[in-house]
């Protein structure tokens, strides 16, 4: 594992959004997925119209790259088929968990959508959702930073994939008909400058639909620090639905759609914060014991329960924008 990895950080005391001092919410956390060294807190907004969690300390921009050694790794080992048994049993529940309960609403919004154009996604991995989304039609590019990724969606799925950050990656301006962010926007240092690309890019009238964690969702509400989608220190901030509308307003979208999901991991989610409740980590790849199995189903009857009354239990929070014009 990755325990002996150190990342250099500075304070982050202040809401970027609001610029308050935030409040500890959590502290003394731990990597309870890949183990990188180190403890780290959240602070929150006071502020209730705006809500933001984020990293205090936070990671240095230049050093997050060492918090994805391990994790980029897990990636491949899943994406190619070649990991132990119980990775390979994982990923099929899961599929097969997903087609049953039609969880992945942000890819269900996105095969709504009639093929037109260019398609780029923003962290897009080992390329799995281009190789869907060509197959309906899309001409599609991708965007993703790690060079082992990169090397899966290019040889496995013949893609165009630009190995950089969306910023350095050299794209035209106004040529894309729709940008995609999948859990991407929480593990970037300054997220309304990654918006602001994506809105470069767009031509007008172009569309960017994103998702992310909740961070007033079932998960949060449950589990508190033991929600695995805080996932310290990658994810450098969980947002609110309001602060999320304030990062996209800020970048220059001026009627951002933004809806409540029930989760597309209503299977690992509650899986991973049961095993780190249970034992302080959850080891990716790995087949929990029979309770916290048994466990699993009881979550999520109760959260699919609560979130049909009150869209608040979402996991999720997607958020759907237009390029109005074309202003910078």
């Amino acid at each position: 594992m990755a325990r002996n990895i150190l990342l250099a950080t500075r304070p982050r005391p202040a809401c970027c959004l609001c610029g308050r001092e935030g409040l500890v919410l959590h502290d003394g956390l731990q990597d309870r997925l890949f183990n990188v060294a180190g403890e780290w807190r959240l602070r929150q907004c006071p502020d209730e119209s705006c809500g933001l969690i984020w990293l205090d300390p936070m990671p240095l921009e230049e050093e997050i790259v060492k918090a994805y050694a391990v994790y980029y790794h897990s990636l491949e080992e899943i994406s190619i088929g070649q990991g132990r048994w119980s990775v390979r049993l994982l990923r099929a529940v899961w599929k097969a968990w997903a087609r049953l309960t039609r969880a992945d609403q942000f890819q269900r919004r996105l095969d709504r959508l009639q093929p037109r154009g260019r398609l780029l996604d923003v962290g897009c991995g080992v390329g799995e959702r281009l190789a869907r989304m060509r197959a309906r039609g899309w001409a599609v590019e991708g965007v993703e930073v790690d060079p082992r990724s990169v090397r899966i969606a290019r040889e496995k799925y013949g893609l165009t994939i630009h190995a950089a950050a969306v910023a350095q990656a050299g794209l035209p301006e106004g040529q894309y008909d729709l940008v995609t962010l999948s859990h991407v926007i929480e593990h970037v240092h300054d997220p309304v400058a990654l918006l602001r690309e994506c809105r470069r890019v767009l031509r007008p009238g172009g569309r960017l639909l994103a998702v992310t964690p909740h961070a007033h969702g079932y998960g949060h509400r449950v589990f508190g620090q033991d929600w695995v989608d805080l996932e310290p220190p990658r994810h450098l901030y969980v947002f609110s639905a309001l602060a999320l509308r304030a990062v996209f307003e800020r970048a220059g979208f001026d009627t951002p759609e933004v809806t409540l999901l029930r989760g597309a991991n209503t299977l690992f989610s509650p899986l991973g914060s049961l095993e780190i409740r249970r034992q302080g980590r959850c080891v990716p790849g790995t087949i929990p014991p029979l309770r916290t199995m048994l466990a699993v189903p009881l979550h999520q009857m109760w959260q699919a329960c609560r979130f049909r009354f009150d869209p608040r239990y979402g996991d999720e929070i997607q958020v759907e924008a237009t390029k109005a014009d074309a202003r910078p």
